[in-house]
């Protein structure tokens, strides 16, 4: 709350200046093309100071004065008539709010097409080219700006998650695709890629259906792949992977990490910011390096180095690292014996979060005993309000399970531990067991495996009794594969950053141009997207929203404030020179029709699809203000 109190005007005086710096464009155009302006504003609403030559510098608006000296207000006034009394055209201004600027030129008034001048000066009067000029400056103005802002950011040096996966998805794409936690990702469909987010928005912006081509390095080796995209958790196409964590744990518990999670990993007895040393006495120097580590034991200790010197270990857990068993990745298992999964995190957002706790598990869900998590995920998306009996301790509890709006449980599943018990083709077909049987003399399936795999007569022993197993070669080659990993989520430890900066003021200057251009055919890119459909109407933000991302952003320094502006004002000139009438788009078709035909349209037409652009855009602002909320209160 309190960095939102000290970032928040910030960033409402940046955005302001995008705005001012847009207006100052099309005022800079019409002085340099003769069109008379009458005003130039800083800021919108009263006027607190104004300058006008022959008056100086006074308190609020300098109109009153020069009617006390002609007799008349200046946009009454001739040229001749202000030269005779010296008097300048302009009054420059600085109001109260300090949002953006305008500029008034003659015979030119946004709404109002039909007031025209026949003032030889007037902006009606100009040729169609200056027109133009005047017209685009302000978009140029915004990508000469948003140039400026990422050469300044990209010159100090921005921070950016680095291209490096941390995890993949179950059975998501990149991980059918063969990708795997700590390859680091160098082309997507042959061009370079710096930063995670560079991945992101890339498999975000995807043709839906169509293959990304992908280029990554694995232990110095060129490694490629085709992956689709799919939909993800936030509603746009992904690759189903996350960045790499480092040794750090994050210091934005409460705010980025809800402190129910921090509680429920354990982790409530080491001090935020402290650095990962050692798991089961291991050396790392990363969570993504540790996540890799295969454990000995189903109870590791993590020690900590504290921001003050000291040292924690603590307890933790850990899940089975299993092999995919289906072509389209949705099951994970080994020779077709599949551990039951348990409830491994709930969304405190969600309706069942409330009735479902950390370690259940489905003793039966829509009427099927046992399911695994693919079957789990099947069965939640095909019902509405499934029945649920779930599996706490000894206990069996019977409940009605509410969805999200997305037709999304809410929870994260992994294979469980001890007690461990068996789901699967061969429980049910060769055995002639009933799902969720319990194994005996192991403590999770690392050992079930191991037991198993080195053993000249395999059997399980359940308390149904002990029955063989009869192993293929593919089943002994994969049984190394099968490895214990910590369970701790990435998300509690800060990403793998790279630091992108460039010598000043050329290398800084033209990854600025490069940044520039890059992000104008994101922002168009959106466009198309939205209308295929893979991206959503909610996924948009208005103001309010620019304001919230805007405070989180400038929280993290100068340097991110200055990117994030540069972003906004590549967004401002695409949006701006959209071809809808109210914006400078619409006014350069305008210009491009009298340039075709010698006169403008007519006025009736002007002001009908000036009516038709307000309502978009006022229909466009309802939404994303809605969305805005429903993000800040869902």
């Amino acid at each position: 709350m309190l960095d939102t109190v000290l970032n928040l005007p910030a960033v409402i005086i940046g955005f302001g200046a995008l705005i001012f710096f847009h207006e100052l464009g099309h005022f800079l155009a019409a002085k340099w093309a003769g069109v008379r302006t009458g005003a130039f504003a800083v800021g919108m609403g009263p006027v607190l100071l104004s300058w006008r030559k022959g008056i100086g510098t006074i308190v609020g608006s300098s109109n009153a004065r020069v009617v006390e000296l002609t007799g008349s207000p200046a946009d009454k006034l001739s040229d001749e008539e202000l030269a005779a009394h010296g008097l300048g055209e302009t009054e420059y201004s600085l109001r109260l709010l300090p949002l953006g600027g305008f500029v008034s030129m003659l015979g030119q008034e946004d709404g109002k097409p039909e007031a025209v001048s026949d003032d030889p000066r007037s902006y009606n009067l100009a040729p169609v080219p200056k027109r133009m000029v005047i017209i685009s400056a302000g978009v140029v103005m915004n990508l000469i700006l948003a140039i400026a802002l990422f050469v300044v950011a990209f010159g100090i040096g921005v921070k950016f998650e680095a291209p490096v996966i941390g995890s993949t998805q179950l059975g998501g794409p990149a991980e059918r695709s063969g990708l795997l936690p700590g390859d680091t990702i160098t082309q997507v469909d042959g061009q370079a890629v710096e930063t995670f987010k560079d991945v992101d928005v890339s498999a975000a912006m995807a043709k839906p259906g169509t293959p990304l081509q992908l280029t990554w390095l694995r232990d110095g080796d060129t490694m490629q792949s085709d992956v689709v995209p799919e939909v993800g958790a936030r509603g746009l196409l992904s690759l189903g992977i996350a960045p790499a964590a480092s040794s750090t744990l994050r210091t934005d518990i409460g705010e980025a990490i809800p402190r129910e999670l921090w509680t429920q990993a354990g982790l409530d007895s080491v001090p935020p910011g402290s650095l990962l040393t050692h798991v089961d006495g291991q050396a790392v120097s990363s969570f993504s390096e540790a996540a890799t580590v295969s454990l000995p034991s189903v109870s590791p200790r993590l020690r900590f180095s504290t921001p003050d010197g000291g040292v924690v270990e603590i307890p933790t857990s850990t899940t089975c690292v299993l092999p995919l068993l289906s072509d389209d990745g949705s099951e994970r298992g080994w020779a077709s014996l599949v551990p039951v999964p348990q409830i491994d995190s709930v969304d405190s957002g969600a309706p069942a979060s409330e009735l479902l706790q950390v370690g259940d598990r489905f003793a039966a869900l829509a009427g099927m005993a046992w399911p695994s998590i693919s079957e789990i995920q099947s069965l939640i998306a095909d019902s509405t309000l499934p029945m649920a009996t779930i599996a706490r301790g000894e206990e069996r509890i019977e409940m009605q399970l509410p969805l999200r709006s997305d037709g999304k449980l809410g929870i994260g599943l992994r294979p469980a531990s001890a007690p461990l018990q068996l789901t699967g083709a061969r429980i049910e077909k060769e055995a002639g067991l009933t799902r969720g049987v319990e194994v005996e003399g192991v403590v999770d399936f690392v050992e079930l495996v191991d037991l198993l795999a080195s053993s000249d007569a395999p059997k399980i022993t359940t308390l149904e009794g002990a029955f063989p197993v009869s192993l293929q070669n593919e089943d002994l080659d994969s049984a190394s594969s099968v490895r214990r990993s910590l369970s701790l989520s990435p998300s509690f430890f800060q990403p793998e950053t790279v630091v992108l900066q460039g010598s000043i003021p050329f290398g800084a200057a033209s990854m600025g141009t490069r940044e520039t251009a890059k992000w104008i055919t994101l922002t168009y890119l959106t466009i198309d997207r939205l209308v295929r459909g893979s991206v959503e109407v909610k996924q948009l933000h208005g103001p309010v929203g620019i304001l919230e991302v805007g405070t989180k952003t400038a929280a993290q320094g100068m340097t991110y404030l200055l990117f994030f502006l540069g972003l906004l004002s590549v967004n401002l000139a695409v949006l701006n020179f959209l071809p809808l009438p109210v914006v400078d788009g619409g006014h350069m078709l305008f210009l491009a029709w009298e340039g075709c035909t010698g006169r403008p349209p007519s006025v009736m037409f002007q002001k009908w699809a000036t009516m038709i652009g307000l309502g978009l855009l006022g229909s466009l602002f309802m939404v994303t203000f809605f969305n805005d909320l429903s993000r800040l209160f869902g």
